[in-house]
């Protein structure tokens, strides 16, 4: 907690006073909940994603927010002003077909192939109300004055039903196939529906007497439909030999005008959407990219190929849209509107985020995942925001392990890939300058660099042996025969390479590659991680059965175990000053403990404890005072830790606030809206992204002087 000492009064004036107070009354109160409290680490920044593909997308009415439908079951509230996840809503048991938020902002409602519609709230994530159908669900939809909830799917009806309590309102049928979209007219007037036999139904909504059909819209299926902002048209996407975007007046159903979205090749249509000003319409395919048309004579305005399925933002100003990548899959991205430009890439991996690492001068999170994404992603760990983007292999099982060297000029990634095992890249550049071979196809859960980075130590799994090579040349310097490997970590001063294998720990001299010990039996199950103290005095491990242990790395001696986890502990490292572990687990949590003695500190619980949020990696800031973490569901995050030793304001670590730490805050004073510059974090007390007079008068308060 932060010190409190009586201060020359004339040193702020009295307004920077007042100021300081009410800051550190919240500061303080932040810092107590976080100790106390479950759930979610006190984030930093948090960089989400779906573990597998995602379906559909739609803002929040104030555009603030926006909510993703995804093939890993889950519906995802991401903040749009940075992607920041905000919340993970369970409760399907299938791919989530479809999202749609009410126009009063108080409701999220979802589809599923499970069968279910659900409502949400989008504040708290609380499940409002399930609806069982029974079939496969691909379409939902919410009146204009947010009191009813539409749906359909594969039963070929649209079932119209109150929003909140569930209650039944009325039946719509005719389609013979089905249902792909649903929209209400923003009047209130009528409700239409696209479905993949072809055509397009409007139903009155004052009776739900049917008002038109419109045969063979589409060439093929029809997917999408949307009306215009003023209710007067109706646009629909669809077709597969000739995808275009068709004008419709809804109150005859006349056809007003096509637009034709590119030549051959690109897959179907996806998707449809009004500005909403009403002057544009857009729309995708597949792998082809977006195109925006102007309303008034159809006019092609731009084709944004990068661009998939889209949502343009209530404000008209931004384009939520999957970004096509000739690399790596298809995620969500912030486009400009009409423009088409890249402003932000949110998600941070479409597949399991396996392994974490954080860079010695604290300034860049590096992860790395599985399967189908198989890239090494650089955050800048000051925002989150992404820096580099280095693709491993593409259909692959993906990476498993990541590593900075000592001065942050590379970083290593290992995985499953037979044309090249490891693979390092220069940081400053992103170019691959090494691809290491360790034989046949095998993965390479773990790899570390020397503490004075001329060796990359890569254990291999399958087959298990420990390659060291030297850096940055890639020479090979030695290969010692081990079991399967599923970590591995050098001491501090770099004498020893501690080996994590099935039931044993192996402690490596690296320049013999003799082993120096063995600890057998060292969990029931594979030991998952292994990591040294400060000196290299003891180890811990962490291992498949849900336990942690402490050793000592001069015998062997198990000194404690650490019991918490119910499922396996699939990593955990030590702070830097050797006073708090962090684990992560199968169990989907992290929990914080003692290492003096072993208590149990702290245990965040996050969403749920399922399996598709198991936390697999974590790993300390160097200053200790964060903590990195992955989680199966392609998630980063940068976490605040709650039992760090270090004051805020204290810039030189010497324990102290103090003139030294004052004259550095003067240097980083920058006012309203000029962004904190680099080493300036911690002065930045409200956390509003400058160091500015309310962190100046924060400071005083955390000032000892001593």
């Amino acid at each position: 907690m932060l010190k409190q000492i009586q201060m020359d009064k004339h040193m702020f004036p009295t307004r920077q006073q007042c100021i300081a107070y009410t800051v550190l009354a919240g500061f303080l109160t932040l810092t107590s909940a976080t100790v106390f409290a479950e759930g979610r680490p006190e984030t930093v920044w948090m960089r989400g994603g779906h573990s597998l593909g995602t379906n559909d997308a739609a803002y929040s009415p104030d555009a603030a927010r926006f909510v993703t439908a995804g093939d890993d079951k889950t519906v995802k509230v991401w903040r749009f002003s940075d992607g920041h996840l905000l919340e993970t809503l369970h409760g399907h048991s299938q791919w989530v077909r479809a999202v749609a938020w009410s126009p009063d902002g108080q409701y999220i409602g979802s589809c599923s192939w499970d069968g279910t519609v659900r409502v949400w709230n989008p504040n708290t994530g609380e499940e409002l109300l399930t609806i069982n159908v029974g079939v496969a669900m691909s379409a939902v939809t919410f009146s204009s004055d947010s009191s009813m909830i539409a749906f359909g799917g594969f039963d070929n009806k649209v079932t119209v039903r109150d929003a909140l309590t569930g209650q039944f309102v009325q039946t719509l049928t005719g389609h013979t196939d089905a249902i792909n979209q649903i929209d209400f007219s923003a009047d209130g007037n009528l409700i239409a529906s696209i479905s993949s036999d072809r055509s397009i139904r409007l139903w009155n909504v004052s009776d739900w007497s049917l008002a038109q059909v419109i045969p063979n819209a589409h060439d093929t299926f029809g997917v999408s439909l949307r009306f215009s902002p003023d209710s007067s048209l109706l646009a629909s996407a669809g077709g597969s030999n000739a995808p275009s975007i068709k004008l419709w007046n809804p109150q005859t159903g006349g056809l007003i005008r096509s637009m034709t979205m590119g030549g051959a090749g690109g897959g179907n249509a996806t998707g449809c959407d009004f500005s909403p000003d009403g002057q544009f319409v857009a729309s995708a395919r597949f792998t082809a990219g977006a195109w925006v048309f102007r309303v008034s004579d159809g006019m092609q305005i731009n084709h944004i190929p990068t661009a998939g399925r889209s949502r343009i933002a209530p404000d008209g100003k931004t384009l939520l849209a999957t970004h096509l990548s000739p690399t790596g899959p298809n995620a969500w991205a912030i486009f400009g509107f009409p423009d088409g430009s890249l402003v932000n890439q949110f998600v941070a991996h479409t597949s399991a985020a396996k392994a974490v690492a954080i860079s010695a001068d604290g300034g860049m999170v590096a992860s790395a995942a599985t399967f189908f994404d198989s890239a090494v992603r650089i955050w800048d760990a000051q925002d989150g925001s992404q820096t580099h983007d280095l693709h491993y292999t593409i259909n692959s099982d993906g990476l498993s392990s990541v590593a900075f060297s000592p001065d942050g000029t590379l970083v290593a990634g290992g995985g499953s890939d037979s044309d090249g095992n490891i693979r390092v890249w220069r940081v400053s550049d992103s170019v691959l300058i090494l691809e290491l071979l360790h034989g046949g196809l095998t993965s390479i859960p773990g790899l570390d660099f020397s503490p004075d980075g001329s060796v990359l130590a890569t254990g291999k799994f399958t087959g298990g042996s420990v390659r060291f090579w030297s850096m940055p040349d890639g020479g090979l310097i030695n290969e010692i025969t081990t079991g399967q490997v599923l970590d591995l970590e050098y001491s501090p001063d770099g004498s020893r390479l501690a080996v994590a294998e099935v039931q044993k720990i192996r402690l490596l001299d690296p320049a013999t590659g003799l082993t120096v010990l063995l600890i057998n039996n060292a969990h029931s199950g594979i030991v998952s991680a292994v990591d040294f103290n400060s000196d290299g005095s003891l180890l811990l491990s962490a291992g498949a059965d849900g336990l942690l242990k402490v050793w000592s790395a001069k015998d062997g001696a198990l000194l404690r175990t650490l019991t918490g986890h119910t499922a396996g502990v699939t990593d955990a490292d030590i702070s830097p000053d050797d006073s708090v572990v962090v684990s992560t687990g199968a169990d989907a949590t992290i929990r914080l403990w003692d290492f003096a003695d072993g208590t149990l500190l702290q245990t965040y619980t996050d969403e749920t404890g399922r399996l598709d949020l198991a936390v697999n990696a974590v790993v300390f800031s160097s200053d200790g005072g964060r903590f990195a973490y992955a989680r199966a569901d392609g998630s980063v995050v940068l976490a605040e830790n709650p039992f760090s030793s270090i004051l805020p304001g204290d810039v030189d670590g010497d324990g102290d606030v103090d003139l030294d730490d004052f004259s550095a805050l003067l240097d980083c004073v920058t006012g309203p809206g000029a962004g904190v510059p680099p080493d300036c974090a911690t002065f930045d007390f409200d956390a509003d992204g400058d160091v500015d007079l309310f962190d100046h008068g924060a400071f005083q308060l955390a000032y000892t002087g001593l």
